[in-house]
């Protein structure tokens, strides 16, 4: 909407596995505005606090959006593409593209995921996420994309996190796009301050 920030609905699944335990979360986000959603619908009971919340659509703020600047957009994003078959996504059948991505294409995307929940990364994470793959030439990203019109439908990457022997995963899922919809807040929603109060 014009003089509007760009407002978004979406799934999410968060999962975690160590050696000793492995934590799956389900739930859903949006975003309109200056205001933040989330409704959690599955949490495990060890994660009691997060279990707690389930079934209730908490209001928080969204952040301020004007922090970036902090990456250049003329570095190098891509090194190669090739297309590696196709699948089914979604009932639909897309071609699948493996992609070679500079380690600073990857921090852009976070960026850009960072701007859509409303904040962008700060010049000190900047650099210490330069720091942390100061070694690292590039990162496999798999797209799917439909043959014809060629609309992204799904990006997954996974990469060590800077300064750890951790491995991050990242799936995004693009539902229809240039699609008309209407998004509006939970009726229901009720901030944390409310919710101790009860």
């Amino acid at each position: 909407q014009p003089e509007q920030r760009e407002s978004l609905r979406a799934d999410v699944v968060i999962s975690a596995k160590t050696e000793s335990i492995t934590m799956h979360i389900e739930g859903e986000v949006i975003f309109i505005g200056d205001k933040a959603y989330v409704l959690i619908e599955k949490a495990p009971p060890t994660l009691a606090p997060i279990a707690r919340l389930k079934g209730i659509w908490l209001e928080l703020p969204r952040g301020g959006s004007d922090q970036g600047g902090q990456i250049s957009d003329d570095e190098e994003v891509f090194t190669s593409i090739e297309r590696h078959g196709s699948v089914e996504l979604n009932d639909q059948r897309v071609s699948q593209y493996q992609a070679q991505v500079t380690a600073m294409g990857v921090l852009r995307m976070i960026d850009s995921i960072a701007d859509v929940l409303g904040t962008r990364l700060t010049a000190e994470q900047v650099n210490d996420f330069r720091a942390g793959v100061a070694n690292v030439q590039s990162v496999p990203v798999l797209f799917a994309a439909k043959p014809l019109t060629r609309d992204i439908k799904q990006i997954r990457t996974s990469f060590e996190v800077p300064g750890g022997h951790n491995t991050v995963t990242f799936q995004l899922t693009f539902g229809e796009r240039n699609k008309d919809m209407d998004i509006t807040p939970p009726a229901s929603a009720t901030t944390v301050q409310e919710l101790v109060k009860r």
